[in-house]
């Protein structure tokens, strides 16, 4: 397996409930991701979290992480 010497990660914040056309948006952006043959896709829950205002978010929301270093796909 060759793996590329630079690697980029994209990291999007979206709502749990949020939607693209009839599907989950994580679903969209996964299967998007792998008709682009990008390296692969992770979706992640975070339950809790803060963020540069330190301002604490207790909402529902996914992380979105694609990365062309690494291989894996999961959806939870």
């Amino acid at each position: 397996m060759h793996i590329p010497k630079d690697a980029m990660l994209l990291r999007i914040f979206f709502g749990e409930n949020d939607r693209f056309e009839q599907q989950s948006l994580s679903e969209a952006i996964v299967l998007k991701a792998r008709e682009m043959h990008l390296a692969g896709a992770t979706v992640l829950r975070g339950p809790m979290g803060y963020g540069h205002s330190s301002r604490l978010h207790t909402a529902r929301f996914c992380a979105f992480h694609l990365t062309s270093r690494w291989r894996s796909r999961s959806l939870t």
